[in-house]
């Protein structure tokens, strides 16, 4: 039976290893399929230097929603760009990443993420 999980494990891991990036999708090389690429962003409000932190499954299409004032949260700092962006393989990676930034928002961690 453990040897059963094992072998599962190290087939994860991988194609893990076997997957490239381009932009918000990936290929993998193990299952040959695309796989859709998610991220963590950081925006900064041109007007007042204040940061917004979020992740999303397109990253383009969310600055433009940002931009066009269809997110209520940065309704009022527009216009908006991108100070920093993570990829990863998961939603929810995506979104764990997210937590733990907003966790550090405004402290040294973050300013040392944005090279501050």
């Amino acid at each position: 039976m453990n040897a059963l999980i094992e072998s599962k494990e190290r087939i994860k891991s991988r194609k893990r290893a076997c997957t490239i990036a381009v932009g918000t999708v990936a290929f993998s090389f193990v299952t040959g399929c695309r796989i859709h690429m998610f991220a963590t962003y950081i925006l900064q409000s041109e007007i007042f230097g204040k940061y917004y932190v979020g992740s999303c499954g397109d990253i383009a299409l969310r600055l433009s929603q940002h931009n066009a004032g269809r997110v209520r949260a940065t309704k009022y700092g527009i216009p908006w760009r991108v100070a920093y962006k993570e990829e990863f393989g998961t939603r929810q990676d995506a979104y764990r990443r997210e937590v733990q930034i907003k966790r550090y928002k405004g402290g040294e961690a973050f300013r040392k993420l944005l090279g501050q």
